[in-house]
């Protein structure tokens, strides 16, 4: 198996995806429909959590609080 490396140290992408049962792809897809949803919910608000709510999605998809 390929591994690939993150920008994040906290992420670990093998990890997500064979966790999640789902291809890259999907994990991308997903990963981007819940930034979307941060970045409405937050439009108001000054803090983040990240920098980008890219960044919340996936650690929120690893740690198992989204699918």
């Amino acid at each position: 198996m390929k591994r690939y490396h993150s920008r994040g140290p906290e992420l670990d992408l093998n990890k997500i995806v064979e966790e999640a049962g789902i291809n890259r792809f999907d994990l991308i897809i997903q990963a981007a429909a819940r930034a979307r949803q941060i970045r409405r919910q937050n439009q108001s608000s000054d803090r983040f959590e990240h920098t980008h709510p890219c960044m919340t999605a996936l650690l929120e998809i690893q740690e198992g609080k989204h699918k």
